[in-house]
């Protein structure tokens, strides 16, 4: 019973850790397939990361046994068996303690979330690239206009600007474009 306690405690925290990420990194993204992605694999590492068990053997030299003599006296043994427990005592003091390297945690937590992030913008920049490849390309001074059914809401990437006319009465398109050219020409000018 107190295994499955410690089990439940574990599973609770890991589960309290991934949904305290997800509510503070990912709560308001839209991109719901990488957030269920994400519950997923928080649902799955918290069942099964507290059954790993790390164990670590430490080795101790034995303390060489002292012959005792035949004709040792009373005072001699009680002098002995002091000298024997003094040896053990050195020798318990002498194993190493488990600690855990706080500076290696996090930075192997720093390392996963940048690869995370780094993936997540793999998977973004390909779906762009994927709703960009195909459609005609209108240049417009440094902005490049690419108007695409696929998108449901208008976007800027880099100097791309993508709408979806059918969507967009002809003013709104206009005050669209001449938002995101703002917002971009104002993101180039503070580099």
């Amino acid at each position: 019973m107190e295994a499955f306690i410690i089990y439940m405690a574990k599973a609770s925290g890991l589960l309290a850790l991934f949904l305290t990420s997800y509510y503070i990194l990912l709560r308001k993204e839209t991109f719901f397939n990488s957030n269920r992605g994400f519950l997923l694999a928080g649902l799955i590492t918290s069942a099964l990361l507290p059954l790993v068990e790390y164990t670590k053997v430490v080795w101790v030299e034995p303390s060489p046994k002292v012959a005792v003599a035949q004709t040792a006296t009373p005072t001699d043994m009680m002098a002995l068996q002091q000298y024997i427990l003094q040896q053990q005592l050195a020798a318990t003091s002498d194993v190493e303690v488990f600690s855990i390297n706080w500076g290696y945690v996090a930075f192997c937590i720093y390392i996963i979330g940048v690869l995370f992030f780094l993936m997540r913008f793999i998977v973004d920049f390909k779906s762009i690239r994927h709703i960009v490849k195909g459609n005609s390309i209108k240049d417009e001074g440094n902005y490049k206009l690419i108007d695409s059914k696929k998108v449901k809401s208008p976007f800027s990437f880099f100097n791309y600007i993508v709408y979806n006319s059918v969507v967009l009465q002809p003013e709104e398109l206009e005050s669209i474009i001449a938002h995101e050219k703002y917002t971009a020409g104002k993101d180039i000018r503070q580099t």
